[in-house]
């Protein structure tokens, strides 16, 4: 029994036709139909963009649809197919979102390093003067921390005042450090990103393959007139089938003309700069 690819191909040649009238009619790109006519389904965007072409395909040449649905289900199962993932965003995420969070790591860590300093600082100081104590006689130690009676005639200065009360405030200070490097570490609020959404607006039928920066994917085919609302936190990719028939809209910013009809876009990196505006790059 013939493949899929091959009754299509037959079928598409017996009627005199070209891939271009095929596109035209059909809406698929030419260079899709000539992987679906190869068998190179792999190279399409998804398992349901081939799938989706190919019925398309079919009720175009008025072939029987589940004839043919059948045949490829059969010769293709979806298993086989390997999705292709969109790749990671190194290249492009780190160097404009993950920089801002790496210089947070890097503020907190110096704080870390800042505040053991000072606790080093703190004991060694106190054991400084306890040590400093420990060499005087017991008798001087007595003599500058005993309180006078009323008939004692020995005369105290300010000066001794001094030393006893720096010794009652260094003995009373109240220093949990756990709780403040719990306070400097496990405040992780400042770390997270607000969610935000985009909206897609299609004028035109178009196929969609969008991954948000919180690992949700999104494959889909576009209908005329569809309004689809996506949430990221700062920043997504999206491969489009038919550029003119998209327009993407982030607050009151509107971004369309990404390309002409019928022309698919691959691997649009979009990104929210610190001024809360939607960048886009090709």
């Amino acid at each position: 029994m013939s493949r899929v690819e091959e009754i299509l191909k037959q079928e598409r040649l017996k009627k005199g036709l070209s891939l271009e009238d095929v596109s035209r009619q059909t809406k698929i790109n030419v260079l899709f139909l000539e992987y679906i006519e190869n068998g190179q389904f792999d190279k399409l965007p998804s398992y349901a963009h081939a799938f989706g072409f190919v019925k398309s395909y079919a009720s175009f040449l008025k072939l029987d649809q589940k004839e043919i649905e059948a045949n490829f289900k059969e010769n293709y199962p979806k298993e086989a197919f390997q999705k292709r993932e969109i790749e990671k965003v190194e290249d492009k995420a780190q160097p404009k979102i993950s920089k801002k969070l790496n210089t947070k790591y890097l503020s907190i860590f110096i704080l870390g390093v800042v505040f053991i300093f000072l606790i080093l600082v703190y004991f060694n100081g106190k054991k400084t003067v306890t040590n400093e104590l420990s060499n005087y006689p017991a008798s001087i130690i007595d003599n500058q921390t005993k309180v006078p009676e009323k008939n004692d005639n020995i005369s105290h200065t300010d000066n001794t005042s001094e030393n006893v009360s720096v010794i009652n405030d260094n003995s009373d200070v109240k220093f949990d450090p756990k709780e403040i490097a719990d306070k400097i570490f496990n405040d992780d609020s400042k770390m997270k990103q607000p969610e935000k959404v985009v909206t897609l607006y299609f004028n035109d039928i178009c196929w969609i393959h969008m991954k948000t920066d919180n690992e949700t994917d999104y494959d889909f085919i576009a209908e005329k007139d569809l309004i689809k609302n996506i949430r990221f936190n700062k920043f997504f990719k999206i491969d489009i089938g038919n550029a003119a028939a998209v327009s993407i809209k982030y607050k009151d910013q509107l971004i369309e003309n990404l390309g002409g009809y019928r022309q698919p876009l691959k691997n649009l990196y979009f990104y929210v700069n610190d001024n809360d505006t939607l960048i886009y790059e090709k």
